[in-house]
């Protein structure tokens, strides 16, 4: 009687341990005996087990769907619905569990080894792409000079204005360059972005040529600063495209090329990993060095040049003092339609022909503190005034503009002239006569700038 009991104990244990003779099974022969027996695998299932049974359902019946792709190619046969029949017909709740973890587990592996294929590739892509720079060439197409500035236009907000040398060999046709404003100081740059420019008729090489560009100004140019003094704007070229449109020329790895290699570096092994790290720290020095000399280069040449333009503009106006209105008088015809009249004596004394000048006028009355009329007008003369002639001139501004609002009941009414503009024999200007406030502004801040940053 022991020996048979001992032998039932032994058998129980023996099922048991054989997945549990007695655990209830799923029967898929028909969808309704598939689902009451599922409920029943479950219902038997310890409480703890019942949501791992429930995963493991979904992992069985998505086994072979690693896309939206293949859901709908399945979808279309059946074969998700027959799938996961197949995987559960016949098992217990901890087979099943088993089976899906499983199958977890393989898909997981396969998605990593995925991901690690799809990392390696990207990285080789990178890879090519910063080992393609071709900086020597590019370093011979020079920015000889680079100013940002608001812009007059209304419909732009920004003007650039590059000068560039070719010295490439090659004619460029287009030429895209990364240009940054920054205020030394500040981390973060108020702009890092790319500026493109197609050159109507290429530029050879030898070639000098200077552009004006209109950043877009609905993109991040629109929100740089234009009312601050202590800006620099640096420009580098990134690419050129040659007479052909193809890039003979490129260093387009950009900062986020650099953020995501470093990141899949991160992320991945692989035997040129560290090679591929001391390179992208070079790089990122490199630029930090290029960055601080463009900064310091930047700030010299304006400055040098806001000096010279300084200079050469004092110099001007001592020349352009030399054009002397004489005599200056203002008064409306006695014509039955009165209209302004202005009579100016004038005398050159600048040593330049002059064919035109440009003048502001002042008219006011003794005593009154705001002029009547304080407008620009300008004339040209006939044949010209040599150097050392005067001239006695009647002159009928526009008689619906601004003097023509002057009274006409006064005869106190003084006018001023001064002269600001003299065109020369050939219709160009003479004398440089602009040095704004704003550039007084401009070269005391870049003074300050070079000082407090030792850039001597």
């Amino acid at each position: 009687m022991q020996r048979t009991r001992f032998l039932l104990f032994v058998m129980l244990v023996s099922c048991l341990m054989l997945a549990g003779c007695g655990d209830p099974k799923v029967d898929a022969g028909t969808d309704e005996k598939m689902k009451d027996s599922i409920a029943k695998v479950k219902a038997a299932l310890p409480e703890d087990n019942r949501s791992e049974f429930e995963e493991a359902l979904k992992a069985l019946a998505f086994a072979d769907i690693n896309n939206l792709g293949d859901l709908a190619a399945v979808g279309k046969t059946g074969a998700l619905e027959r799938g996961i029949k197949e995987r559960v017909n016949g098992k217990t709740g901890p087979e099943i569990i088993a089976d899906g973890q499983k199958v977890k587990a393989d898909k997981e592996d396969r998605s990593k080894a995925r991901e690690r294929e799809q990392a390696l590739k990207e990285i080789d892509e990178l890879r090519v792409k910063v080992e393609g720079e071709g900086a020597d060439l590019l370093s011979k197409f020079t920015v000889e000079r680079a100013t940002f500035g608001k812009s007059d236009d209304w419909f732009i907000s920004a003007r650039v204005e590059l000068a560039v040398k070719n010295g490439t060999g090659k004619a460029v046709s287009r030429a895209y360059f990364r240009a940054i404003l920054l205020t030394p100081g500040r981390e973060i740059p108020w702009v890092d972005s790319e500026l493109n420019y197609k050159i109507s008729g290429g530029i050879e090489s030898g070639e000098s040529a200077t552009w004006n560009l209109g950043p877009n100004m609905f993109g991040e140019w629109s929100a740089a600063p234009t009312g601050r003094f202590d800006v620099l704007f640096m420009v580098r070229p990134v690419a050129l495209e040659g007479a052909d449109g193809q890039t003979f020329a490129s260093s387009r790895f950009d900062a986020d090329d650099e953020k995501r290699l470093r990141a899949l570096l991160e992320s991945v092994q692989f035997d040129g990993a560290a090679d591929l790290k001391v390179k992208l720290d070079w790089r990122a020095k490199a630029f930090a060095d290029w960055k601080v000399q463009a900064s310091a280069a930047t700030a010299k040449a304006e400055r040098d040049g806001l000096t010279k333009r300084k200079a050469d503009v004092e110099v001007s106006r001592a020349s352009l003092e030399k054009f002397i209105v004489v005599k200056s008088r203002f008064y409306f015809s006695k014509e039955r339609l009165a209209h302004p009249v202005m009579e100016l004596t004038i005398r050159n004394g600048t040593g330049q022909t002059v064919s035109r000048f440009h003048a502001r006028g002042i008219l006011s009355s003794p005593g009154r503190e705001t002029p009547w009329v304080d407008d620009t007008f300008n004339h040209t003369i006939r044949g010209g005034m040599e150097s050392g002639e005067s001239q006695e001139l009647s002159l009928a501004p526009n008689m619906f503009g601004e003097w023509s609002k002057a009274p006409r009941d006064r005869s106190d009414m003084v006018l001023t002239a001064s002269i600001e503009r003299l065109d020369g024999a050939d219709g160009k200007p003479l004398f440089k006569v602009g040095f704004s406030p704003e550039d007084e502004a401009r070269l005391a801040a870049l003074e300050k700038m070079i000082g407090e940053n030792g850039w001597k």
